[in-house]
């Protein structure tokens, strides 16, 4: 129940932070300070579009299922 309160009280604050207009591109009050040198572009993207960015996606994906699929058997053998 704990897991799933945190969660929610994510949630919460991302939805808050959505509605509130935090994070607002490129005028958003945590957004002045200039980070963001460059604005993502979209233009050339599609549903079919496939290249060596994709592959490093399938990657960390791949990456995060292996972490996640093994984290019961590491917590097992810690103790």
């Amino acid at each position: 129940i704990m897991g799933f309160m945190a969660i929610m009280y994510t949630v919460f604050f991302i939805i808050v932070r959505f509605f509130d207009g935090s994070y607002e591109l490129p005028s958003g009050k945590f957004l002045q300070d200039g980070l963001i040198a460059a604005m993502p572009s979209f233009e050339r993207t599609s549903l079919w579009n496939f290249d060596f960015t994709s592959l490093i996606l399938a990657s960390n994906l791949g990456l995060a299922y292996i972490a996640h699929y093994n984290a019961p058997n590491f917590y097992r053998s810690l103790k």
